[in-house]
């Protein structure tokens, strides 16, 4: 099942619904294979991405780059491994992670490390944080830590999430995110982000031209009366 970021308070009933949406997206993974390429495109699994393509560009511009992970299932193999999946659009960049057995209390613990670089023109604008469970009984919260600030969802029974936003300020061109899930109880099935750039605001013209040419015309006045008295 895939995983909807989506702003509180929010029910998991109502999470579970978006992201069944986004299940055709988690299921067409591509291997990739060959030579690294720097910022290639976004798609693969989970350690897939780190030795293969790491950083990475996705549809909208956004460059991620893995830094680490503990706990999570790393291997390349489909079916076997976490899988890493980017289903940005709209402008904005989103992930989700999917276990493949579901995270449960053993370890209770996972954490996730990566960076992000906003499009050209555009500067990073809030950060979300979702997570989704079909688990009556789950219990727990994931939270994705960057430098202003943090966005954690928390998970109780029976299938509630609530939280999980914060809006940049100031804004910045990108960021670097510790993300850490927290099991509880039950099992969590997804865990992911979204993130909301905002154009770069153009730069005002300062007063020096406006006083430039208020001198110049003074000066062109001096030369003129110049003129007239020496005729």
């Amino acid at each position: 099942m895939a995983m909807a970021c989506v702003n509180p308070p929010t029910t998991m009933k109502n999470i579970f619904k978006i992201g069944a949406a986004c299940a055709l997206g988690m299921s067409s993974f591509i291997l990739a294979s060959g030579t690294p390429v720097k910022a290639a495109a976004c798609v693969d699994n989970l350690l897939g991405l780190l030795s293969t393509n790491n950083p990475c560009t996705d549809s909208q511009g956004y460059e991620f780059t893995f830094i680490n992970s503990t706990g999570f299932n790393t291997s390349t193999t489909l079916g076997v491994g976490d899988q890493f999946a980017f289903q940005s659009a709209f402008g904005n960049f989103q992930y989700s992670l999917q276990a493949a057995t579901a995270y449960t209390t053993t370890p209770g613990t996972y954490t996730l490390s990566y960076k992000v670089k906003a499009p050209t023109g555009k500067l990073l604008s809030q950060l979300t944080s979702g997570l989704q469970s079909t688990d009556n009984t789950a219990s727990g919260s994931w939270t994705i830590v960057g430098t202003q600030g943090q966005a954690q969802t928390t998970l109780a029974a029976p299938l509630t999430a609530t939280g999980g936003v914060y809006n940049y300020a100031p804004k910045l061109s990108e960021d670097t995110f510790t993300a850490t899930l927290v099991v509880n109880s039950g099992n969590i099935s997804t865990v992911g982000s979204m993130l909301k750039s905002a154009p770069k605001l153009s730069e005002v013209p300062g007063p020096l031209p406006i006083i430039g040419a208020g001198a110049a015309f003074g000066f062109s006045r001096k030369i003129r009366r110049r003129i007239q008295a020496s005729a």
